[in-house]
């Protein structure tokens, strides 16, 4: 069954994000860990949560929640046409899919563009002839592919959107941090490459998602948020918004950045220390996400407890 899915996220585009490197434009697969169950005709996906739906045999639509890993092997672009299904965003980007290839259709000159990197696959279906059934769309621009082998069973495969780190400035201040200062708040100062502009930037998805402290450690998998209504602009160029320095003001402790380095750096001795942290978010509407780093030094006034 052949359906246009239309999420309110826009896609990426050939042009614009094309005009940067390869390397930043390399997206990123992932497998479920095992066949779905029970096997769908069809699937579709949420544009708010990481939900995927789909539709069996007897017209029942249920929720797929598979777990996904990176082990798998990334299968080499094939025929992009006939094609097996579509999904497009309300610009007219359109990702499609034929029984081996996913690619971008730009229905204005009927023309196909395999993505790079194709999706991965279980271990052991290289060469068996295998194919895709559906493609979705998801939050964040995730695209979700329904793949089938020989024997029936089915796999949910999940590309992440690519991210752009050429030409992303981030800046910190202070570029000293006091650990024992209990001040309200941070800025970072965000610059994109020129292709982009920096009002256009959603303020809501940026986030510091790692810290490394050198010769100490590093913590990832973080989700600090733009402080809560805090206040954000533009000027010269550059994007300058807030974040949580102290528990005074975080929501939570885990959205205090000096929190973030306590827990780090507990044990270490009075002293200056180089650290990193980087950032995240994406431009309103794109599920291309951008990500940047920004160095200052964190200070030690008193051992960390």
């Amino acid at each position: 069954m052949k359906k246009i899915f239309v999420m309110a996220m826009l896609l990426m585009t050939i042009t614009g994000w094309g005009a940067l490197t390869a390397s930043a434009q390399t997206w990123s697969w992932e497998l479920s860990t095992a066949p779905i169950s029970p096997n769908v005709l069809e699937i579709t996906a949420s544009a708010v949560n990481d939900e995927v739906y789909g539709i069996d045999e007897f017209g029942t639509p249920g929720i797929l929640i598979p777990t996904y890993t990176i082990e798998g092997v990334m299968q080499s672009a094939g025929a992009v046409s006939p094609v097996v299904d579509l999904v497009a965003g309300p610009n007219g980007t359109v990702y499609a899919v034929s029984e081996t290839t996913v690619s971008i259709w730009d229905p204005s000159i009927d023309d196909y563009t395999a993505l790079e990197l194709q999706p991965t696959i279980p271990v052991g279906e290289v060469g068996v002839d295998g194919v895709y059934r559906n493609i979705a769309i998801g939050m964040g621009g995730k695209l979700y592919v329904l793949y089938e082998n020989t024997s029936g069973e089915q796999y949910l495969l999940k590309g992440n959107p690519p991210y752009v780190t050429e030409g992303v400035v981030i800046g910190f201040a202070p570029r000293s941090l006091n650990l024992s200062s209990k001040g309200n708040y941070v800025s970072i100062n965000i610059a994109l490459p020129s292709d982009f502009a920096e009002a256009d930037i959603d303020p809501d998805s940026l986030m510091i998602t790692a810290i490394e402290v050198e010769g100490v450690g590093s913590v990832e998998g973080l989700a600090i948020l733009r402080a809560p209504d805090s206040p954000y602009g533009v000027n010269s160029g550059t994007l300058r918004v807030k974040f949580c320095r102290s528990t005074k003001q975080a929501p939570s402790e885990d959205q205090s950045i000096t929190w973030q380095l306590e827990q780090l750096m507990a044990g270490q001795n009075k002293g200056k220390y180089n650290a990193t942290l980087t950032l995240e978010g994406s431009v309103n509407g794109d599920p291309t996400k951008f990500q940047g780093e920004a160095s200052f030094t964190a200070m030690v006034t008193k051992k960390i407890k």
